[in-house]
C-alpha cells in the first residue's frame, strides 16, 4: 500500500456489495458491513463499495497513490452495463454532487470522514471530504459495476446545503433556491439596437431580450435595473424608448469605437448598482421562470464565482452547456447537439462546476467581478470570458453552470467563426500550461461538439478571422468551439 497509509485496510461493505468479491482486494483486509464499527481513525482508510461491484487488479494501489499526496478521498472510472462500456465520472464536483450520486459506487476515504448515520454512507463520507480537503478523481476503469447515477434524495440534499452553510434554503419541492432576502440584480446588456428574425417574425433583439427577462422574473420579485451599453457611432435612440418603458430602471452608457467587447461590458458593470450583476447578450431569450433569480442566488454562495446557464439555439438544439477543455482547445459542451442529447447526458447537463461559462450569459457578485478584475480588455472579442473564468478559478471560486436554467441564444448555427493567432498566444500566454490542460470536471467524451457545428478553437488550431469584425448583433465571448 502507499505510503502514509495504515494497514489494515477497512473495507465497508454496503447496498448488497458482495463480501467474496473483495476479500483479496489486498493482503490486509478488515471487512465490516455496519458503519458504526468503523474504526474511524484519521492515519486509516475505508474503501467503501456501496453495492454490486467487482474490483480490477490494482484498485487499491492506484487509490492509494492518488491520496498519498495529501488528498483525503479518492474513486475512479469504471466498468458498467452489459456490455461493461467504460463509465466516467468527471471530477468532483460540489454543486453536481448536491443533486446528482454521480461518482460511483466505489471510494476510498479517510476513516474519521466515515458517518455512522444509517443511510447515504457514501454520499457522506464523500461531503464531509469535500469539506475537509480533497478528492481525487482517478480517471481509469478500476472496478466493474451495474451503477447509474441517481438523484440525491431532496431530504439529504436539504442537510447537506445546511452544513455547507449555503445562503438559501431549498422550497417544498426540493429544487427551487430561495433567499429571505435575494440580491438586487443589475442586467447589463451591450447592444447596437439590431434587428433580425425569430420563428418568422422581424424583432429587435433588445427588446425581445428584455420583454423575455420582465416576463419570467416574477412580479414578487424586486425589480431588475438595466445597463444598456451601446456605441456613439450607431442610433440609440431604442435606448431611450426603455428609460420611457421602465422609468427609474434603465441606465444608457455610451461606448467609443474600436469594438471591444469586454470594454463595453466592463464599463457597464462599472455603472451597475445591484449585487449581483447579471450580463446578457442581446440575442437572447428567457425560457426558465425566474431564470436570473435563480442564478443570483447561487452566485450568493461565498465560494461560487460566476454562473452560466443552458443556451440552445431556435431550434431547441444545444449551444452551450458549459465551457470544457480538451487536447485541442476549449469546447461548448453539448455545442450542436440536439435537444434529445440532453436525456442521454442528463447528469452532465444539471447543475455543476464547470471550469467556465460563456460570457454569452454570465452572472456574479459585482465585487466578485471588480475583485479579479472584469473581462481582460486586451481580448476584445474572442477568449476573454475564458480567460476570466480561469482568474476565477485561480482565486479558488467556483463556477457553476445552471443546467436547470435555459435560454434561447438566437447566435446562427453557421456564422463564420474562428480566432485570430495573436488571440491564440495571447491566452497561452495569460494561462500557461492549463490553456491546454484536460478538462478536471467533465469527461472528454462529452466536451466534443457535434461534427456539424462549424466550429471555433481556443488553444488549438486558428480557424480563419473573427466575423464579429463586421458588426451587426453584439458578439463577444469565448471563441470556445461550437459557439
Amino acid at each position: 500500500m502507499a505510503d502514509g497509509i495504515a494497514p489494515p485496510l477497512q473495507v465497508l461493505l454496503v447496498g448488497g456489495a458482495d463480501p467474496e468479491r473483495w476479500r483479496d482486494v489486498t493482503d490486509s483486509v478488515h471487512m465490516v458491513s455496519d458503519a458504526g464499527l468503523v474504526q474511524r481513525d484519521p492515519t486509516r482508510w475505508v474503501l467503501v463499495v456501496d453495492g454490486p461491484a467487482t474490483p480490477r487488479p490494482g484498485l487499491v494501489s492506484r487509490l492509494t497513490q492518488a491520496v498519498a499526496g495529501g488528498a483525503v478521498a479518492a474513486y475512479s472510472d469504471f466498468s458498467g452495463g452489459a456490455r461493461r462500456r467504460r463509465v466516467a465520472p468527471g471530477g468532483w464536483s460540489v454543486e453536481r454532487a448536491r443533486w446528482s450520486d454521480y461518482t460511483g459506487p466505489v471510494a476510498l476515504v479517510r476513516a474519521d470522514l466515515i458517518d455512522t448515520t444509517p443511510g447515504d454512507i457514501r454520499t457522506r463520507a464523500l461531503w464531509a471530504a469535500s469539506a475537509a480537503g480533497q478528492i481525487v478523481y482517478v480517471p481509469e476503469p478500476l472496478y466493474t459495476a451495474r451503477w447509474t447515477a441517481t438523484p440525491v434524495p431532496a431530504g439529504v440534499r436539504s442537510e447537506l446545503l445546511a452544513a455547507a452553510g449555503a445562503p438559501y434554503v431549498l422550497a417544498p419541492d426540493g429544487a427551487t433556491r430561495t433567499m429571505p432576502e435575494p440580491p438586487t440584480i443589475s442586467v447589463v446588456i451591450p447592444t447596437r439596437g439590431t434587428s433580425g428574425a425569430v420563428r418568422g417574425s422581424r424583432i429587435r433583439y433588445i427588446d425581445h431580450a428584455i420583454e423575455s427577462i420582465e416576463a419570467t422574473h416574477g412580479g414578487d420579485a424586486a425589480p431588475l435595473q438595466y445597463v444598456l451599453v451601446v456605441d456613439s457611432d450607431a442610433p440609440h435612440g431604442f435606448a431611450d424608448e426603455w428609460t420611457r418603458r421602465l422609468p427609474g430602471r434603465v441606465t444608457v452608457v455610451v461606448t467609443e469605437p474600436p469594438f471591444n467587447f469586454s470594454a463595453k461590458v466592463n464599463a457597464g458593470v462599472a455603472a451597475a448598482s445591484g449585487v449581483v450583476v447579471a450580463i446578457v447578450n442581446d440575442d437572447i431569450e428567457v425560457i426558465s421562470s425566474q431564470a436570473l433569480r435563480t442564478m443570483a442566488v447561487v452566485a450568493m454562495e461565498p465560494d461560487v464565482g460566476a454562473v452560466g446557464a443552458l443556451l440552445r439555439y431556435e431550434d431547441g438544439g444545444i449551444q452551450h452547456a458549459g465551457q470544457a477543455f480538451a487536447a485541442d482547445g476549449v469546447h461548448h459542451v453539448g455545442a450542436g447537439r440536439p435537444g434529445s442529447w440532453l436525456r442521454e447526458h442528463a447528469d452532465l447537463i444539471g447543475d455543476r462546476d464547470v471550469t467556465g461559462v460563456t460570457a454569452a450569459c454570465l452572472v456574479q457578485r459585482r465585487h466578485v467581478w471588480l475583485s479579479v478584475g472584469g473581462l481582460d480588455e486586451s481580448l476584445p472579442i474572442n477568449f476573454n470570458d475564458v480567460e476570466y473564468c480561469w482568474r476565477l478559478r485561480q482565486n479558488r471560486l467556483r463556477i457553476v453552470q445552471c443546467g436547470s436554467v435555459e435560454l434561447f441564444h438566437f447566435e446562427s448555427r453557421t456564422r463564420a467563426a474562428g480566432a485570430e493567432a495573436w488571440e491564440v498566444e495571447l491566452l497561452r500566454e495569460r494561462m500557461g500550461a492549463d490553456s491546454m490542460m484536460r478538462d478536471p470536471l467533465t469527461p472528454e467524451p462529452a466536451v466534443r461538439p457535434a461534427r456539424r457545428v462549424r466550429a471555433r478553437t481556443a488553444v488549438g488550431q486558428v480557424k480563419g478571422r473573427v466575423a464579429s469584425r463586421v458588426r451587426g448583433r453584439e458578439a463577444g465571448g469565448s471563441g470556445a468551439e461550437g459557439e
